[in-house]
């Protein structure tokens, strides 16, 4: 793998910290997280008497758009990890409260 490097031992390392990787892994399972709403939303949509096209085609798109950047994080890519953190971050929270509030 490129983004490995042996080590004195030639053993294959890691070229980025724990820290690196936690926040890779937390930014995949923000990503898989909206992936699985967007399941969701479309099963709720197509369950409908009468689904809306539009609304279909527009959550299959986001869906696709989100599978494409969870494929395509890199873990050594700390500006994309921190923006997914904090704007889907946000999202996740949004969504949980409105779900808390349709749910009381």
């Amino acid at each position: 793998m490129s983004e490995d490097t042996k080590n004195f031992a030639g053993e294959i390392s890691a070229s980025w910290t724990a820290e690196q990787g936690v926040a890779f892994e937390c930014a995949r399972d923000y990503i898989s997280y909206l992936i699985a709403i967007q399941s969701k939303l479309l099963a709720r949509e197509r369950a409908k008497p009468a689904p809306d096209a539009d609304t279909i085609t527009r959550l299959q798109q986001e869906q696709a758009r989100l599978s494409d950047e969870r494929r395509d994080l890199k873990v050594q890519d700390s500006i994309a990890i921190d923006r997914i953190r904090k704007e889907y971050g946000a999202r996740l929270r949004a969504w949980h409260q409105q779900q808390a509030e349709q749910n009381s």
